[in-house]
């Protein structure tokens, strides 16, 4: 990202925004790693296993996301990853029926923007780590 420092100002300053949006860790981790496993970002799945380490959030079921498993049971967690799923698979195209659902299981209308904002946010990073082959850091967890 150095060779467009406009883009940089801007990832960062909606990275900074994300941590503000009123989505837990745990929230942001789970939309994270499960788009980074849809979008088969080597840098991303690896980060995002040492994020949600550092960040305290539930490590069993990082990992189950990380090797692409659907949560099951009715957990915030299952339910916001196919929440996520929907909205990547529709383009944000809900039906009444499933934006009823969403608010019912728990998501306000803030937590429904900044869960669109995360996935757009992912769909970058991801793309960008792909297109530069960045090297996953040498801190972040091995990963096949």
């Amino acid at each position: 990202m150095a060779h467009n420092p406009a883009v940089l100002d801007g990832f960062l300053s909606f990275w900074a925004a994300l941590d503000q949006s009123g989505l837990s860790a745990e929230d942001r981790e789970v939309i994270c790693m499960d788009m980074a496993v849809q979008n088969g970002c080597h840098y991303c799945v690896p980060a995002h296993l040492g994020m949600a380490q550092a960040r305290g959030v539930d490590m069993v079921m990082i990992e189950q996301i990380a090797q692409g498993a659907l949560l099951s049971g009715n957990s915030r967690a299952a339910k916001l990853q196919g929440l996520t799923r929907r909205l990547v698979e529709t383009g944000g195209q809900l039906s009444d029926g499933e934006l009823e659902q969403a608010r019912a299981d728990g998501f306000d209308n803030a937590q429904l923007v900044a869960i669109v904002a995360e996935i757009a946010h992912c769909h970058f990073t991801n793309s960008f780590n792909r297109l530069a082959r960045t090297e996953p850091d040498a801190h972040f967890p091995d990963w096949p």
